[in-house]
C-alpha cells in the first residue's frame, strides 16, 4: 500500500517535486518566491487538475486540500472556495482556509520525512 500525503511546500532546487533535489540542497518555503498565494489555484482551476498528489500535475499539492465549508471572507469564497477543518496532532480541530493555514505556518516549521537540511525558510527572515 502507498500512502500519500498533501504537501503545502516549494524547493528552491526543484519546485513541487522534494524528491527531485539533493538530500543536501537546503530551501524548502511555502510557496514560490513572492507569491502571496503560496501556489493555491482558484477552485475552479484546481478542480480541472488530475494527478495533483503526484508531482505529475506541477502544481503545488495544496490544491487538494478541501474547501468546502463556509468562509464569512466573501472575495476569498469566490476565488479559492471555502474553507476547510483542521486535525492538530494534540486533537484540536480548526477551521481555516487553507491560505491561513499556510500563513501562520500551521504546516510546520521542518520537513521530516526528507534527510538532509529540512528548514522551512521564510523569504522575508531567512
Amino acid at each position: 500500500m502507498r500512502l500519500n500525503r498533501c504537501n503545502p511546500f516549494w524547493h528552491i532546487a526543484s519546485g513541487y517535486n522534494e524528491y527531485a533535489s539533493s538530500p543536501n540542497t537546503p530551501g524548502f518555503f511555502y510557496g514560490t518566491l513572492a507569491d502571496p498565494t503560496y501556489g493555491l489555484l482558484p477552485l475552479a482551476a484546481a478542480q480541472k487538475v488530475e494527478g495533483i498528489i503526484g508531482h505529475q500535475s506541477g502544481i503545488a499539492q495544496i490544491n487538494a486540500v478541501g474547501r468546502h465549508h463556509p468562509t464569512a471572507d466573501a472575495t476569498y469564497a469566490e476565488r479559492y472556495g471555502g474553507s476547510a477543518n483542521f486535525l492538530f496532532c494534540d486533537g484540536h480541530v480548526e477551521n481555516m482556509t487553507v491560505l491561513e493555514s499556510m500563513a501562520q505556518r500551521k504546516w510546520g516549521d521542518a520537513y521530516y520525512s526528507l534527510t538532509g537540511a529540512n528548514r522551512v525558510l521564510n523569504y522575508d527572515n531567512d
